[in-house]
């Protein structure tokens, strides 16, 4: 008697395919993902608020550091900005510069130091003794320097120094030549003065009579 032939079993699956094909659907979706991200990131606005920040309280630091007292400079604003590529704040700054100092010193002086920070300067409005400097980081304007006083735009003050301190001598000698011979005069240490015009030297002579 024959045996009767058993039907014959599909083949078993191949796994590899499928892990294959498994791992190939996630690394697609981790692609995509990654893209979706960057592209999230690049589309979002730049925070700058923190660094617009910081580099208005550096144009304080060098106002203070440069002599100009606290009650002269004013700081108001911090007012948010935004456009399509960040996001910061913009601080008006008014400086009353001092009458012994140069406006000019001081807007060249801030400046190169703007400049080593990567900060276009450039003067926005003027006016008969003030001028306004604006500030921009990477093309955001984030301050606007008035600086209101100081010598008049390109003035210097003249310098009589050796001159004062040469009529000195010569009214201490012509003091001395006509004293008697018990008199004497002291001539004290000279002091530096000046005012918005000119700067010279002081000289103290006390005469002592016999």
């Amino acid at each position: 008697m024959s045996e009767t032939p058993k039907p014959s079993s599909p083949p078993p699956p191949n796994s590899w395919l499928y892990l294959l094909l498994g791992f190939t659907g996630l690394a697609v979706a981790a692609v995509l993902t990654a893209a979706l991200v960057a592209r999230y990131f690049y589309a979002r606005p730049i925070d700058l608020v923190p660094h617009t920040r910081y580099l208005a309280q550096q144009v304080q630091g060098l106002l203070e550091s440069n002599r100009i007292p606290a009650d002269d400079v004013t700081v108001s604003g911090g007012k948010p900005k935004q456009n399509d590529t960040a996001v910061w704040r913009y601080y008006d700054i008014a400086v009353n510069v001092p009458s012994s100092m140069s406006a000019d010193g001081l807007e060249r002086l801030l400046r190169r130091d703007m400049a080593q920070r990567k900060v276009f300067a450039k003067v926005d409005d003027t006016g008969a003794n003030s001028r306004k400097l604006e500030l921009s980081f990477s093309g955001h304007v984030f301050a606007g320097v008035e600086l209101r006083g100081g010598h008049p735009m390109g003035h210097r003050r003249r310098d009589l120094t050796v001159p004062t301190q040469r009529l000195a001598k010569q009214a201490h000698d012509l003091l001395q030549d006509a004293l008697p011979d018990t008199g004497k005069v002291e001539t004290h240490i000279p002091e530096q003065r000046q005012s918005e015009e000119a700067q010279w030297s002081f000289t103290r002579l006390d005469v002592e009579l016999p």
